[in-house]
């Protein structure tokens, strides 16, 4: 494969996947650009130990809204112009701000790669085609923004998943098992279980009005009443204070408890179906529990019905109403 090969992250999930497809595909040389939302370079060091040494890793953080961050994107990736590259491998398909950046470089081939469980919710961002706000239409005007999601379904060539066996956003899938425990070696006193609620950013998976801080105390009392030996992980992007027992994952929430299950013989899983517990649903020592709630937002409902993912993944839900 040649060496202009390129990866556009939008996440520390979407990283670890890139690292996984650059083994598989046996890629040298490869650049990796690293779009963050609110870490630091600082905050993301252990994550290019996914990498082989010999990537060329590029970060850049936007914390602005639009138009701010595509103004502030327009100076920062100028040196992008016109550059050629063999295969460009992106995962927030819906982003533009990565359409941005394939309007500006040219390319033989497009892949994909899953950004998380957008790609295999039923009604999710990924799969339902959304109008683009005047605001949007405007951006793409100025700056020459061509590129869509549903451009790059089209014209992606094979899209790499974590999710076997599950419907994704194009038919041609190589699937990766990104999550396989392969060191079983457990601390000598184990302690039976834990158990772990899943942090996020609740005002994405509630409706807009609905207020953020209700479902994550709601779902916290639950722990406290029903559960005695408990952990908070905290998600990368959430404000909100810590919790008293709270865990600060420094790479990602999958390999935080995968680390743990050297010190407990079960880890009981809760959350309102992050990509976490569906990434660590084939694991037998992790058992999952997803929330519901009146306030969630509807793709997210949908998965709870009769033909929804949660029921077929076989995790148990709790009404937190």
């Amino acid at each position: 494969m040649g060496k202009s090969v390129k990866f556009v992250c939008y996440t520390r999930l979407q990283l670890f996947i890139a690292s996984r497809v650059i083994k598989l595909e046996k890629i040298k040389k490869p650049k990796v650009i690293y779009i963050a939302k609110s870490e630091s370079q600082e905050d993301i060091i252990g994550l290019k130990n996914f990498f082989c040494e010999d990537v060329e890793f590029f970060y850049c953080n936007i914390k602005y809204k639009l138009p701010f961050n595509i103004i502030k994107f327009y100076f920062k990736f100028l040196f992008l112009k016109k550059r050629k590259f063999d295969t460009v491998y992106i995962a927030s398909i819906n982003n533009i701000l990565i359409h941005y950046i394939l309007s500006r470089i040219s390319f033989n081939s497009l892949k994909t790669f899953d950004d998380g469980a957008a790609n295999i919710i039923s009604n999710g961002q990924f799969k339902a085609y959304s109008k683009s706000s005047r605001i949007k239409k405007l951006i793409e005007l100025i700056f020459f923004i061509n590129w869509s999601m549903e451009k790059v379904k089209k014209s992606s060539k094979r899209h790499f998943s974590i999710y076997m066996g599950l419907p994704n956003i194009i038919e041609n899938v190589d699937y990766i098992d990104a999550f396989k425990v392969t060191d079983q070696t457990f601390k000598s006193k184990q302690k039976e279980s834990c158990a772990i609620l899943i942090g996020s950013k609740y005002n994405e998976l509630l409706r807009p009005q609905a207020d953020a801080s209700i479902v994550k105390r709601k779902a916290l009392s639950y722990l406290k009443e029903n559960e005695h030996h408990t952990f908070y992980l905290k998600h990368p992007r959430e404000q909100e204070p810590a919790e008293k027992c709270i865990i600060n994952s420094e790479l990602l929430s999958e390999l935080t408890v995968i680390k743990l299950l050297r010190y407990y013989k079960e880890i009981r899983l809760y959350g309102f179906f992050s990509s976490c517990q569906i990434n660590l649903a084939t694991n037998s020592r992790v058992k999952n529990f997803v929330f519901n709630y009146s306030q969630l937002n509807d793709p997210l409902k949908s998965e709870f019905g009769k033909g929804g993912l949660i029921k077929k993944l076989g995790f148990e839900i709790i009404n937190l109403d």
